[in-house]
């Protein structure tokens, strides 16, 4: 994931993601109300590609008791993160890693964890189904997980007319038609997009259940998950 990101791309991330993205900030609005619904006042959330802290931003500063082990791969998005939780005054609750979950030692100690637009990076499914056992590693029984990515499958009239309606979407944000070319073209060649039912199977073979979509807008879409007993 390291190489999705470099300094000009990852400065420019928050800006393009708002464009890009349908209800990007009403994803982390969802997700932190969802999350406060169910975690207790005090709880320690793991958060997987944190790229610029929106995530943490987010939670910490509607749940003043909260905890964060910040986990994200790019080193110049790791930067950001950081500056981006310090100016939002969070740097005392959480902890930063840099690099992957899978890193993370001792035993499973987190409430919940929440994953935002990284897993369909992954180009090979065996390495989801990898991504997402490594986060379920780290839950207490019971915990709660988040995520959010792109999905769909590429051979449905279904896929291409929401793909149609969203770079229709992009482009009417007065982007000129080499813009949105170069970011669709992206959007081709580097998302690993599969259909819902096999991201939901891959997240039941890693060990979670009561799979249950919160959010749609085109091709993105948000799960809210259970680690099993």
């Amino acid at each position: 994931m390291e190489e999705q990101f470099d300094e000009r791309r990852a400065s420019n991330y928050d800006r393009k993601i708002r464009l890009l993205a349908p209800g990007y900030e009403t994803l982390h609005r969802m997700l932190n109300q969802l999350l406060s619904s169910l975690l207790p006042k005090k709880a320690h959330i793991l958060v997987v590609g944190a790229g610029t802290g929106m995530d943490i931003v987010t939670c910490g500063t509607a749940n003043p008791q909260w905890e964060f082990m910040a986990v994200e791969p790019s080193s110049e998005m790791f930067d950001l993160c950081r500056n981006n939780i310090a100016s939002a005054g969070l740097d005392e609750r959480v902890h930063f890693h840099c690099g992957y979950a899978s890193e993370l030692t001792g035993a499973a100690r987190f409430d919940a964890a929440i994953s935002i637009f990284v897993s369909h990076f992954i180009q090979q499914e065996s390495d989801k189904l990898k991504f997402f056992s490594d986060i379920a590693a780290r839950l207490r029984d019971g915990a709660y997980f988040i995520a959010a990515d792109l999905h769909g499958d590429k051979s449905s009239d279904g896929f291409n007319l929401l793909l149609s309606g969203w770079r229709k979407f992009y482009a009417s944000q007065n982007f000129g038609e080499q813009a949105v070319e170069t970011a669709f073209s992206y959007i081709r060649q580097d998302i690993s997009f599969i259909p819902e039912s096999r991201l939901i199977r891959l997240l039941k073979e890693s060990g979670f259940t009561e799979v249950y979509a919160f959010f749609r807008a085109f091709l993105f879409g948000g799960w809210i998950c259970r680690k099993s007993l």
